[in-house]
């Protein structure tokens, strides 16, 4: 169970001071269990008393962290019989069902025994799906249906999904668990005492219109759940067509001949040549590989170093790995020393991360020569992850991140390498003509497979498998040859080359690629793709919340590098320093508050290249004090420091004016206002809003506070079916809030 939530139900019938709801509060935003900042905070803010004599109906209970839920998939139509206790299943049961049986596989991968697993070859696939809906398992379920294995048959399917496609589970069949989260929405009934809740999104808000309750109420609490599932060589009567579909086919283990031509795995190369920008450093020497984060560089020794090219691959995958932790990108703790904690988890993380690589290249994550070697840091962990029941959520959670990250899905879950994988596995089209001719260029349109002849079973295998030799220009060719052979790979589309009217591809623009920040879904509401280096300018009357908003938003930002926030307005006093506790920056490592008064003093602080982001509150004072213009600002700021992200804070008159030249909005990508603790961009990061703080803004503009709460609460397409009370980690309906006393 969380600290947090322990804490909180600890404080039954005794009496807590102001100082220790907040601690808890902090407790609870870090563990992020909202729901539990929302009680406290509401308690805070509407009472001025310094101690309270608590009283609980009904403890509280843990939620899935937010951050967790890119690792593990949302279903909302799940209609299985729960395992474990046939009833409530708590967080912290699944937490230590988890980890229970991490720590088996690890155990059991440590054993003579398991080779029997890896040595297959044939028909072998390294990636689990779910075959009704074609969706990857992620994160920890990757990990649980793989149990470090190959997979004869990559499909997996719930008993439900077995009988919908006329299929027969044969006797004795194993189940796998599948972990996911659902969303349960919540409604409180103040004056009744009462909360209702239910999956059903529909109910709550006919609940809440029915019994005349404000639907700014109603709010819904991710629930963690699991279920089995069975592989597809356990059923019998449906047609898997694998012979089509090669996705993390496994690749047979190939030796490196030092007195022959250099072989590469071309998927594996691809999945590297398109790491985002900016990549660490690539360095090839000597007899060790590691990853240095204040070189941000990658060494590897020398393919001819290693055994196989599997194992090579393996190692460069972990190493770059490691580098998705750097500051410039997914911002992760490299400050453990060698045994601690913290280093052993960036292990874990590195480790998992390179497994979901390599079964993308169709590596196996060991060998029988690297086999004691992989399980080494593996070990190492096995400490943690028995003291800790939430480390593997943790660690699978960063390592689905990271490798999220490198294989950029586009919308329709395709990785980012596999387009150039396709193209070249193509055959080639006619020699084209010199552009001087300016004969019009070709386009690409995509074309299902299917809509030219076939390739052959070898075919299709060996382009999916087979390496690509590099010639002394660096061109490559499948199975060794100069030229692009005519196997296509099965289970991507076909690219065809067609005319096209515009030569688009001389365009120097469009061939240039920008880099955007990979935002999260909250933050998304606000501001959909940003760039790397954004530009944005947040205007607010007084009293507003434009320095929360501000606050918040730098909070964010350290997920991908540090943070200045220049407080040019009103400097540091105990005003400012309550705000920095307030927005969580006092306990964030990657955030620095500053108090130059002078554009000189923080330019100096800019030129130190700490900085990825830069807030300066308010850009208004060197407008005013320094009569520094938008061109000026330009020159010394934006053009000298190109990857910095800046965001200025203005003033506007208490009519809502702009204080200052209009060349300033030129500068930026996006404007921001502020109003009633409401943020709004208009921009081009599209259009978007987010609440700075509900209370405040449902007291000031109640009516505007009812219209936004009804754009967002209204929309009933997502509906999920409702679950029985017994499958639910505490009461649902009938659900008391807790009660306090003012003493």
């Amino acid at each position: 169970m969380s600290k947090s939530i322990a804490q909180f139900n600890a404080l039954n019938g005794v009496v807590a001071t102001r100082e220790d709801l907040l601690q808890i509060i902090k407790l609870a935003k870090n563990e992020e269990q909202k729901h539990l900042v929302r009680k406290l905070e509401n308690i805070l803010i509407t009472h001025s008393d310094n101690e309270f004599e608590i009283e609980l109906k009904e403890n509280a209970f843990e939620v899935v962290p937010k951050s967790w839920l890119s690792g593990i998939e949302f279903d909302d139509a799940v209609d299985e019989d729960f395992t474990g206790l046939n009833k409530a299943v708590s967080p912290s049961d699944i937490y230590q069902m988890i980890s229970d049986r991490m720590v088996k596989m690890i155990k059991e991968a440590s054993g003579s025994g398991y080779q029997k697993k890896w040595k297959r070859t044939e028909d072998q696939y390294l990636i689990p799906f779910n075959f009704d809906t074609k969706k990857r398992y992620r994160g920890v379920n990757s990990l649980l249906l793989t149990e470090f294995g190959s997979l004869p048959n990559p499909y997996f399917m719930t008993f439900k999904q077995i009988e919908k496609h006329n299929g027969f589970l044969k006797k004795g069949s194993k189940g796998y668990p599948v972990i996911y989260f659902t969303k349960l929405y919540k409604v409180d009934d103040k004056k009744n005492d009462y909360t209702f809740g239910s999956y059903d999104k529909k109910k709550v808000i006919d609940y809440a219109k029915k019994k005349g309750i404000d639907i700014a109420n109603i709010y819904y609490l991710p629930i963690l759940k699991y279920y089995n599932v069975f592989n597809g060589q356990d059923i019998t009567g449906i047609d898997f067509d694998l012979k089509n579909f090669k996705i993390g086919y496994l690749a047979p283990e190939m030796k490196i001949d030092k007195t022959k031509e250099v072989e590469r795995l071309i998927i594996a190369d691809e999945i590297i040549n398109n790491y985002p920008s900016p990549a660490p450093k690539y360095i090839e020497k000597g007899n060790d590989a590691f990853f240095d984060p204040n070189r941000d560089s990658v060494t590897m020794p020398p393919i001819q170093s290693f055994e196989t090219l599997q194992d090579y691959y393996r190692t460069k995958f972990h190493e770059y790995a490691h580098s998705t932790g750097h500051f410039k990108r997914l911002n992760r703790d490299f400050s453990g020393k060698f045994g601690s904690k913290p280093y052993a988890f960036e292990e874990l993380v590195a480790e998992w991360g390179a497994t979901f690589l390599s079964a993308e290249a169709g590596i196996i994550w060991h060998n029988n020569t690297n086999h004691a070697e992989y399980l080494k840091n593996w070990n190492n962990a096995l400490t943690y992850i028995k003291e800790d029941t939430k480390f593997v959520m943790r660690a699978c959670t960063k390592a689905q991140e990271l490798t999220d990250f490198i294989l950029q899905f586009d919308e329709s879950s395709t990785p980012k390498y596999l387009k150039n994988v396709v193209q070249k596995s193509e055959k080639p089209t006619e020699e084209k003509e010199p552009l001087t001719k300016k004969k019009p260029k070709k386009k690409t349109v995509k074309k299902p497979v299917g809509a030219k002849e076939e390739p052959t079973k070898e075919e299709i295998k060996e382009a999916s498998v087979k390496p690509v030799k590099v010639d002394k220009n660096g061109q490559y060719g499948l199975f060794g040859a100069k030229k692009k052979p005519k196997a296509k790979l099965s289970g991507v589309p076909i690219i065809e080359e067609q005319e096209a009217e515009n030569p688009v591809a001389t365009n120097k623009l469009m061939q240039m690629q920008f880099d955007s920040l990979p935002i999260n879904e909250e933050w998304q509401e606000l501001m959909q793709h940003p760039a790397a280096n954004l530009k944005i300018a947040i205007w607010g009357k007084p009293k507003n919340g434009k320095t929360s908003a501000s606050l918040q938003m730098a909070n964010y930002f350290t997920n991908f590098g540090n943070v200045l926030y220049n407080f040019a307005d009103q400097g540091f006093n105990k005003s400012t320093q309550d705000l920095w506790i307030n927005s969580g920056l006092a306990d964030n490592s990657n955030a620095f508050p500053d108090d130059s008064d002078t554009i000189e003093a923080l330019e100096k602080e800019i030129a130190t290249g700490k900085y990825k982001f830069v807030f300066i509150d308010m850009i208004s004072d060197y407008i005013r004090l320094e009569k520094i213009k938008p061109e000026d600002f330009k020159k010394r700021f934006i053009k000298k420091y190109p990857s910095v992200s800046f965001i200025l804070i203005f003033e506007v008159t208490k009519s809502g004016n702009f204080k200052g030249d209009q060349g300033w909005t030129h500068l930026v990508d996006a404007i921001m206002t502020v109003e009633d603790f409401l943020i709004e961009n208009r921009g081009r990061y599209g259009m978007g809003e987010r609440v700075v703080w509900e209370e405040g803004f449902k007291k000031v503009n109640p009516k505007k506070y009812q219209e936004y709460l009804e754009s967002k609460t209204t929309d009933t397409t997502e509906v999920i079916e409702e679950e029985q009370t017994e499958n639910i980690p505490g009461p649902v309906t009938n659900v008391p809030e807790f009660s306090f006393q003012i003493q």
